[in-house]
């Protein structure tokens, strides 16, 4: 199933982020207040649901498969929840007025399984007034409903529900409207135009401020905006398209910078190809995902400007006010609060984070967005009350640090601070001041705003004034002049008042350590070039180019030895030792590596002979063929590689020459000390053929015939070849005879066919024929029958004899009578020849007519 990731505003904001330990600063938050709801607990919405216009918090607890309802006191504190049963479990949860009676309803949405063919739904809680709710009314959607979002889009003061579905067959996501009818049931799903929509990200704002909800949905690298009608249908609208190769993730609307229109802020990653740092040998690549934001002001109209890219807040959970000057501040995962500066950019994290939170809203009327956060390991709701203070101007130091860690005796050390006014009033007069330790020597200080000076390892920067919510960029150099611990120290102060002066002063701790030189040869009639493992700015040696470099004491770098084409990394010298291509080394002092490259050596295989076949290596680099194939390689010097000869139909091997000898095809084995080549001969194999020249042969009865049998031979054949000839076919079969026999090769033999002894029976006649012989002896008449009458029994043994004889007589009277001659027999014979020699036997078929 797909997973569409988003985030989506109707009366409270729901986030996902992290908050930790309570930091003493402007922006702080009091003690969690933990409050049991059923079991398993996986969501939240915040809203009015009993009407006294305190925000109330309702859970949808999926173990338990119901809601637990907590209504606000007023104060930030809440009542015991109350449970509603809500049938199987659900995903998440919403919430909207969806019969039009201005009470706040639920909305639990199950999404579909087409894997079971189970069909998603929504389940609606009427609520009624007092922050009870009744029984659910279900709705069933599709098995590929995936997603849904409320909103009146039609108008008529009623909650409707825009659906995300997948279709199970063919994967494509869709939108559609369901209107609803005011009774927590919807009306058939209408398809909504939204081309391209590829189901990663969606919201529900107004962007053209006329009333009306309008949608924004992902569509590849773009966000795609279609501007509600009021009457459930959509007009596309404009696109944003964020930088090129990056997908969206997630899509929110704040008014970032105060102005009344709704803005974008997109959050989209893209996944790029980088060096592998863990395995030296895996050359990769390995890949990296990459986290981007981009936000897109809002003009009011619909449309945007350009996107500008704003990477300091990481993934962004939730914008609120956190310290009541008026302009949204970012809360963001696994970082904190980033305090806005009401232009839509935002100053240094604040406010440090660590456990998962679901709503920031103002709980207790006090103009500071409070904090929701769900414990289901304890089955709890925990609220957490802004404790900021609501005067003066608190200056922090929040990211001041000091880099590298440790640092190198005599190497630049810099320490960078971020000067921030977390508010909630403006600061006049700021002024930073930085103490220096000893054993530095104070190379430069430079600020975003305003002027450094230095003096006696004492760096003063003049501010001047400092909005609340923004901030000021100092950085400093100095280097180390002495081994051991050294502490920096930072301070800042102003005119005004700062609540939380704890904050202001910051310490930066750094061990000076002993700095070593690695220096990298190489040697060898090879080239190559020798490297540390890891990713920049770690690439510290690539000889080549850079082969020494100074390097910290106890640090451990892994090098690692890549030869150029055509030649081989043999062995390390010095502090390495091995022929691996990898060593690791521990700076513990100066150390010298020498990497061994050693030019490739060629190996090169020829075929040879009147046959055909293929050498392969042991190595499996070479495959030569006779027509194609690689037929050469290049080695390591020393190197041991085996061939073996295979081959084809109809040859077979003869014989090794150059680096190898012999007629074994699976014994060759040569060791590359130089530029060696072998050449495999393929043979033709000994034998002959059988060729007679033709196919048939006619001969007349009694007669013979004789045709020249010739043996071509190849592959060097020599020998006796021996003859057999056989006769086939019907009774009284034709005698053969082959001379000379045996024969010599390259010779040729004669095969004779003698008939004699055979006679050919005449053809019985055909019915035209005795048609024609009974017209004749009617025309002769009585000349026939007195023919007949004076042969007597002594000259016709009998009167077939006489009839032959007067039919004879009357043959050319037959002639002329449009019959035709009494045709003679004709007999087939095959004559099979078989030639022999050792093995070796051909044959041959010649067929024989006898008329």
């Amino acid at each position: 199933m797909l997973k569409i990731r988003r985030f989506f505003t109707v009366t409270s904001v729901v986030l996902a982020g992290l908050i930790s330990a309570m930091n003493s600063r402007a922006v702080d938050f009091g003690p969690a207040t933990a409050y049991p709801v059923g079991t398993n607990p996986i969501g939240s919405v915040v809203g009015d649901f009993n009407g006294d216009g305190k925000p109330d918090i309702a859970v949808l607890n999926a173990g338990s498969n119901n809601v637990s309802i907590l209504l606000n006191n007023g104060d930030g504190t809440f009542q015991p929840a109350r449970n509603f049963e809500v049938g199987n479990s659900k995903n998440s949860i919403f919430i909207g007025d969806f019969n039009g009676d201005g009470k706040l309803d639920l909305a639990l949405f199950l999404s579909g399984n087409p894997a079971v063919a189970g069909n998603g739904e929504v389940r609606i809680l009427l609520g009624n007034g007092d922050g009870t709710f009744q029984a659910p009314i279900v709705t069933t959607l599709t098995a590929g409903a995936t997603y849904i979002a409320p909103g009146d889009f039609n108008g008529d003061k009623k909650a409707d529900l825009i659906l995300v579905n997948m279709d199970p067959a063919t994967s494509a996501i869709t939108l559609n409207f369901l209107a609803a009818k005011g009774d927590g049931t919807f009306r058939a799903a209408q398809p909504i135009q939204a081309p391209g929509f590829d189901g990663m990200a969606f919201a529900v704002a107004d962007f053209n401020r006329d009333g009306k909800l309008d949608l924004a949905f992902s569509m590849g690298g773009s966000v795609q905006i279609l501007l509600g009608q009021g009457n459930g249908t959509f007009q596309l609208g404009v696109t944003a398209s964020v930088e090129n190769g990056f997908s969206l993730d997630r899509i929110q609307t704040p008014d970032l910078n105060g102005d009344g229109k709704t803005d974008l802020f997109v959050d989209s990653h893209t996944v790029v190809n980088v060096p592998c740092p863990i395995n030296p040998f895996n050359h990769g690549p390995c890949q990296a995902t990459i986290h981007h934001q981009e936000r897109f002001l809002g003009q009011g109209d619909g449309t945007f400007a350009s996107g500008v890219v704003d990477n300091s807040l990481g993934s962004v959970v939730v914008f609120a006010d956190f310290n009541g000057d008026g302009k949204l501040d970012a809360f963001v995962a696994a970082s904190g609060i980033s305090l806005g500066r009401g232009d839509g950019t935002f100053a240094s994290t604040v406010f440090s984070s660590s456990t998962l939170v679901t709503a920031a809203i103002d709980l207790n009327n006090d103009k500071l967005a409070d904090l929701v956060r769900l414990d289901s390991a304890n089955n709890n709701v925990v609220v957490q009350l802004n404790s900021s203070p609501s005067s003066g101007a608190d200056l922090a130091l929040p990211q001041a640090s000091a880099s590298p860690e440790p640092v190198g005796l005599g190497q630049q050390l810099g320490y960078s601070a971020d000067v921030v006014n977390e508010g909630p009033q403006g600061a006049t007069g700021v002024t930073f001041s930085d103490t220096l330790p000893n054993g530095v020597n104070f190379v430069s200080a430079t600020a975003s705003k305003g002027i450094c000076v230095q003096s006696n390892l004492v760096i003063t920067c003049n501010v001047g004034a400092l909005a609340s919510g923004t901030d000021w960029v100092i950085s400093i150099v100095v280097v180390p002049t002495a081994l051991g611990t050294i502490t920096n120290s930072m301070d800042v102060t102003a005119n005004e008042t700062d609540p939380v002066p704890a904050n202001n002063p910051a310490t930066q701790s750094s061990t000076v350590v002993p700095v070593y030189a690695l220096t990298v040869t190489k040697t060898g009639n090879g080239s190559g070039t020798v490297r540390n493992a890891g990713l920049p700015p770690g690439r510290i040696i690539n000889c080549g180019a850079t082969c020494s470099a100074q390097l910290l004491s106890g640090r451990t770098i892994n090098l690692i030895a890549t030869a150029d084409t055509g030649d081989f990394f043999i062995s390390w010298g010095g502090a390495c030792s091995g022929t691996g291509r990898t060593c690791l080394l521990t700076m513990d002092g100066d150390k010298t590596v020498s990497a061994d490259f050693a030019q490739g050596v060629a190996l090169n295989v020829a075929l040879s002979g009147a046959g055909s076949g293929t050498v392969v290596s042991s190595d499996g680099t070479i495959n030569c063929g006779a027509a194609s194939g690689t037929c050469s390689e290049t080695v390591a010097p020393g190197t041991q590689v085996s061939f073996r000869a295979m081959p084809s139909a109809n040859s077979i091997f003869g014989s090794w020459s150059g680096a190898c000898t012999g007629s074994d095809p699976n014994n060759c084995s040569v060791t590359a000390n130089s530029a060696e080549s072998v050449t495999a001969t393929f043979n033709i194999p000994p034998d002959f053929s059988l060729d007679p020249g033709t196919s048939s042969l006619t001969v007349k009865s009694g007669g013979q015939v004789s045709e020249a049998l010739t043996f071509p031979v190849q592959g060097g054949f020599s020998g006796p070849i021996a003859l057999t000839c056989v006769v086939s076919g019907a009774a009284a079969l034709p005698t053969c005879t082959i001379s000379p026999n045996p024969v010599p090769s390259g010779s040729s033999a004669t095969l004779t066919i003698n008939t004699a002894g055979l006679s050919t029976a005449l053809a019985p006649p055909s019915p035209g024929q005795l048609g024609n012989l009974y017209e004749a002896s009617l025309s002769l008449g009585g000349f026939g029958l007195l023919l007949a009458a004076g042969l007597d029994k002594k000259r016709c043994g009998s009167w077939l004899l006489c009839l032959a004889i007067l039919v004879a007589t009357l043959e050319p009277a037959a002639c002329g009578s449009g019959g035709g001659p009494i045709t003679p027999m004709v007999q087939t014979y095959s004559v099979t020849v078989t030639a022999t020699a050792g093995q070796i036997q051909h044959s041959t078929t010649i067929h024989v007519s006898v008329n």
